[in-house]
């Protein structure tokens, strides 16, 4: 697991430990300490010589990451801790931070299964409980992850949100199965 505590904007509900005011200078300054961590811990017994079979990003928001600051990670990753015989490499995505070029890396470094945490479908509720994507984003997001041919799409819900009724519930879930995901 690799936690990556950055944000665009946090949730009203998240108790994570996230940070939504880094520069870039900053988030090279975790991930130096990410990997120096990791170099401690790839010189122990342990875990030295092991390969991983799973390897899993989460947040925070991992997609909050630029294109090079990626590389940069999962290059060091790979080094110390070859992903040559990885079952899968999980990515949690806020469908917002998502482009073609991000996705194309993405799938490029080994992400096997994308995890969207679209969590609703209503602009509405999205917006009261301050997640930072409205509904265009989800859309848009899905058709190049899907372009981009990732193996495992997730999609990620959230019930009982502010304000969320029944009937938008049975709407988000009417529409996760429209879209087809390979997990929920």
């Amino acid at each position: 697991y690799c936690h990556i505590p950055f944000c665009r904007k946090r949730c009203h509900f998240c108790y994570f430990k996230v940070y939504t005011d880094k520069d870039s200078q900053a988030i090279r300054g975790y991930l130096d300490a990410l990997l120096a961590e990791l170099t401690i811990y790839a010189g122990k017994p342990f875990v030295g010589g092991r390969k991983p079979g799973f390897v899993y990003f989460g947040g925070g928001t991992p997609s909050y990451l630029s294109v090079e600051q990626l590389r940069f990670l999962t290059d060091g990753m790979k080094r110390l801790l070859p992903w040559d015989e990885v079952e899968e490499v999980t990515f949690e995505c806020e469908p917002g931070t998502l482009t073609d070029h991000k996705l194309a890396a993405l799938r490029e470094l080994g992400v096997t299964r994308l995890s969207l945490g679209i969590e609703h479908f209503d602009d509405h509720i999205l917006e009261i409980n301050g997640r930072a994507h409205r509904s265009k984003e989800i859309a848009r997001a899905y058709a190049y992850a899907r372009e981009v041919g990732f193996p495992q799409i997730n999609v990620d819900l959230i019930a009982g949100m502010v304000e969320e009724t029944e009937d938008k519930w049975k709407m988000a879930v009417a529409k996760t199965l429209e879209l087809a995901p390979d997990s929920v």
